[in-house]
């Protein structure tokens, strides 16, 4: 009889533990302002490419406004067939390499930079080179679902625009 009060005394108590717990969580999620919101972009800038050339990325800094994670889980465009979050890894041989990540997280009031030799947005099978002095536009996907599109500028080289 012992182990059965025993039992339904941690059982109220977790209860009571998971009540407490909610109205928290409840607050969190009632701020009303979506990642999208909370996201201001600074700096977007990609580099420009050659007529050779298949891939292009972009980079820019993500400042978060508000008290939430924000959490960038994609990127769409028009210039690119496969457009994916990245970073930049150096190979033990010293060569760069690319690969896709799941999202980008910015902590609250903080920010995050897309760069070369960092995080960055992958632009695969460009649909026409980035022409130094025009622009194109990146429609970012937050994890709640809210967008926001960027205006782009393309760099040439000498601008900063570098390809790794």
């Amino acid at each position: 009889m012992g182990g059965k009060r025993f039992f339904l005394s941690a059982l109220r108590g977790s209860i009571v533990g998971v009540l407490f717990a909610m109205p928290s969580f409840g607050a969190a999620q009632a701020n009303n302002t979506t990642m999208a919101e909370s996201a201001i972009i600074v700096s977007p800038w990609a580099p420009a490419t050659d007529e050779d050339t298949f891939d292009g990325v972009a980079y820019f800094t993500i400042r978060n406004a508000g008290d939430r994670i924000i959490r960038l889980i994609e990127v769409r465009t028009t210039v690119a067939d496969i457009v994916s979050l990245g970073k930049t890894e150096i190979e033990i041989d010293g060569d760069l390499h690319s690969s896709a990540i799941f999202q980008v997280i910015v902590p609250p009031n903080g920010l995050v930079t897309l760069e070369p030799g960092g995080q960055l947005v992958l632009l695969r099978d460009l649909t026409k080179p980035l022409v130094a002095g025009t622009k194109f536009v990146l429609c970012l996907t937050f994890y709640d679902g809210s967008l926001l599109s960027v205006d782009v500028p393309v760099r040439s080289v000498g601008e900063g625009g570098t390809m790794k």
